[in-house]
Formats: structure tokens, C-alpha cells, sequence
């Protein structure tokens, strides 16, 4: 234990004296209560009038701002309000329960976590892309390999699980994303709209008919986006793309007259 303290002692004064709670330091350092306590006896610290717990949220990083003043410094350009900054922290505290935050770069972690949020259809938010979102964040040395490679922790963990939104819900939240990705006129969409109320193309996935009637509305307005593209952006494959054409050729003589 006096080991310990020599290598610790100096920690621990810097945290006591920031007003970290004792919970807070014991799984940091990874020591006891009794332990902290002794050494405050020992290195002649102030007692604690105020007993109240800071939450993990407001306790300073590495970069002298709590969890929540990074997702506030960014919250107006990501489109976030109070309510989805302590959702996506909640998030960033499961994964951290998992012992899977270590060797990792905290703020890192908690962008990713903000960044998957976007991108989780509960959210309903708008989606950023890894390229968009680590521009934003840059000044906390976050490029678009280390969003990816932080990002991969929560998805492995399972604490973004997929929650499959109707086409039209869908195409709400992706629009303005793929509106500036490409840019097409809002008539694309009111196209798009007219297309998905299809009966036939219903029990295909809402991505599926998303990307294969954005397809043919692209083709209609004379804009050349590929199956491969559409592929990528609704997270489909081609064959799945081509076969919500092949239904709505079949079905209306519109689109039989633009795909042949």
C-alpha cells in the first residue's frame, strides 16, 4: 500500500482538491474507500464540509471540461439539446461499466458516442457523416479513423441497437443528409413520397424501398445517382435496390416508361 501511495499520493491530491467524490477516485485509482481516506489523514488535506457527489458528467477530462461541456461546447452544430446530452452519456457510462474504455482516449469516446447517437434512427436527429462530424470536432484531435475506431466499442457492446422507422419516418430524417450530399430539388422527395405508398413494395426493408424509389426519382429528375451510391448512403445492397424497382415497374406504368 505504501507503494501505492508513492505512486498515486499526487493524483489522488489533485483530485481531492478538485472536489472529485470519493467514489469517483476509488475506481480511477483503483483503490478502497478506506484507503482515500487514510491517505487524506496522511497528506493533511481539508475534510469535506459538503458530502454531496459530484456526478461522473460534470467531473473535468483531460481537457479541464467535463463530460457534458464537451457535448455543450458542440451541441448547436451537431443539432443536440440537454435532454440528448444525457442520453448519449448515459451510453458512454454503460461502456465504461464494461471495463471496454481503457487505453482509449476519454473525449474520444464520449464524441463517439454523440456520433452514433446522430446516427441511431431512436435518436431523431440528423445524421452526420464519420467525415462531417470529426470536421466539427476537431479540436479535440478527433479525425475520421479514430471516430470509427471508437465508434466500433458502442456498436460491439450493443448499446445502439438498430430501431427500424417507416419509409416515410425514415426518409424525414435522411433527407436534409441527402439533400446536401447530392443536392437535389425538394421535388425528388415529394417524388419519393408518391413512390413508397406502393402496397406492394411494403414488406420490403423501409432502407430497400427508400433507396429503390429515390432511385427512380433521381431518374426521373434527371439526375444521375447510381444504384452504388444509393447503396451506400441507405445502407443496402444493390440486389435489394433492384428488386423494389423491378416491383414498381410492375406496377406503375410511370416508371415502366422511364426504366424500360
Amino acid at each position: 500500500m505504501v507503494e501505492k501511495f508513492s505512486l498515486l499520493g499526487k493524483r489522488f491530491k489533485a483530485m481531492y482538491l478538485k472536489g472529485i467524490s470519493y467514489a469517483e477516485m476509488a475506481n480511477e485509482l483503483h483503490v478502497d474507500h478506506m484507503t482515500l481516506r487514510k491517505w487524506r489523514k496522511k497528506m493533511d488535506l481539508p475534510p469535506r464540509r459538503d458530502r454531496t457527489q459530484r456526478s461522473w458528467m460534470d467531473v473535468p477530462t483531460g481537457t479541464g471540461l467535463s463530460p457534458r461541456q464537451i457535448l455543450e461546447s458542440i451541441a448547436t452544430k451537431i443539432g443536440i439539446t440537454k435532454n440528448d446530452i444525457g442520453l448519449i452519456l448515459v451510453r458512454v457510462d454503460k461502456l465504461k461499466s464494461k471495463g471496454l474504455v481503457r487505453g482509449r482516449s476519454y473525449e474520444h469516446v464520449i464524441l463517439a458516442a454523440a456520433f452514433l447517437y446522430l446516427r441511431w434512427e431512436g435518436s431523431g436527429r440528423r445524421p452526420l457523416s464519420a467525415e462531417q462530424f470529426a470536421s466539427i470536432c476537431k479540436e479535440f484531435g478527433l479525425t475520421k479513423a479514430a471516430l470509427l475506431m471508437t465508434s466500433r466499442l458502442f456498436m460491439d457492446a450493443g448499446l445502439y441497437p438498430k430501431k427500424s422507422l417507416p419509409a416515410v419516418a425514415l426518409l424525414d430524417r435522411l433527407w436534409r443528409s441527402f439533400q446536401d450530399k447530392y443536392s437535389v430539388p425538394d421535388t425528388v422527395k415529394t417524388r419519393i413520397l408518391e413512390l413508397v405508398k406502393e402496397p406492394k413494395i411494403k414488406y420490403r426493408t423501409p432502407n430497400a424501398i427508400l433507396a429503390g424509389c429515390t432511385y427512380i426519382a433521381c431518374l426521373e429528375a434527371g439526375i444521375g445517382i447510381t444504384q452504388d451510391e444509393l447503396s451506400q448512403f441507405f445502407g443496402v445492397t444493390e440486389v435489394s435496390i433492384r428488386n423494389t424497382i423491378n416491383i414498381l415497374r410492375e406496377t406503375r406504368p410511370s416508371v415502366r416508361a422511364v426504366i424500360g
